[in-house]
């Protein structure tokens, strides 16, 4: 979305870190129908739908990205589309520098509403005190509409890892 500007105190040089939509350059799996979860990274005319129990904070129906490698996340956005009862009412994002969910840490938790919208669940400000750089995005349903939830327009934007955290907007 912008350059982003770091002042290296040792060397004193300008280096540049391009926050960039890095949506399709992402690996990604999930908790069920794994064949179809790319869908949910096509913006809003296609959606991958979760099979499964009624999802629970225990038991969440998931989607896991990978960002290519010296990349970190700095913001996930979905665009919500109205499913009714397939609509995800809360999800919670967790990352981490390594792909097993029990080495990620939750960043963000946010209830959406059955509406078309545009909204970020995870941004900068979430990601900033992290001691890891945050390669893996697991996007979690844990409570929904109905049983089975429908994800669409999944965008994921990355930077270099190693900028987080000591970068100036310009």
């Amino acid at each position: 979305d912008g350059n982003v500007t770091e002042v290296s105190p040792a060397h004193g040089r300008r280096a540049f870190d391009v926050v960039e939509d890095a949506t399709l350059s992402c690996e990604v799996s999930a908790s069920s129908n794994g064949d179809r979860c790319r869908r949910a990274l096509h913006g809003v005319e296609h959606y991958w739908e979760s099979r499964g129990e009624t999802p629970s904070p225990a038991n969440p129906h998931w989607l896991q990205l990978a960002l290519p490698v010296g990349q970190e996340l700095r913001r996930l956005v979905v665009l919500c589309r109205k499913f009714d009862s397939y609509s995800p009412k809360t999800v919670r994002v967790r990352v981490g520098s390594v792909s097993e969910p029990q080495a990620m840490v939750t960043v963000a938790e946010a209830d959406l509403d059955d509406r078309e919208y545009r909204v970020t669940v995870a941004d900068e400000t979430q990601l900033h005190d992290l001691e890891d750089a945050a390669r893996y995005i697991r996007f979690e349903v844990i409570e929904n509409r109905g049983i089975n939830c429908k994800i669409a327009g999944l965008q994921v934007f990355s930077g270099q890892s190693g900028f987080r955290g000591t970068c100036a907007v310009t």
